[in-house]
């Protein structure tokens, strides 16, 4: 993966967000890379007692899809936006973090 968001602490543990460059904007790659880090995290947090939905971000930096793998392994994923539709890009944005901060509750 090429960033993840998770709480601040010397172990990688309690991942909430997966962002994956598509490199040469192959989104079909970028998702695949990114499900896996998905699971991946998702498999740590249950390690650690903690059920919560994954967010994942596949971007060029100027084309972003959003996407969220369900506690029961459904996978949902937007359309593309791009930098031109700031509105749709930065409101999804918005309801990953807060979702994020709900499961902080839960670490």
């Amino acid at each position: 993966m090429d960033f993840a968001i998770t709480l601040y602490q010397i172990a990688f543990k309690i991942p909430f967000v997966v962002l994956i460059e598509a490199k040469k904007e192959n989104f079909d790659l970028g998702w695949g890379q990114c499900l896996m880090a998905m699971k991946t995290c998702q498999l740590l947090n249950q390690r650690e007692n903690l059920h919560f939905d994954i967010f994942g971000i596949v971007s060029t930096g100027t084309i972003w899809e959003f996407g969220k793998l369900t506690m029961s392994d459904q996978f949902f994923k937007t359309e593309s936006y791009t930098l031109s539709q700031p509105e749709p890009v930065l409101g999804i944005l918005e309801h990953i973090f807060a979702e994020c901060e709900r499961n902080l509750a839960l670490a």
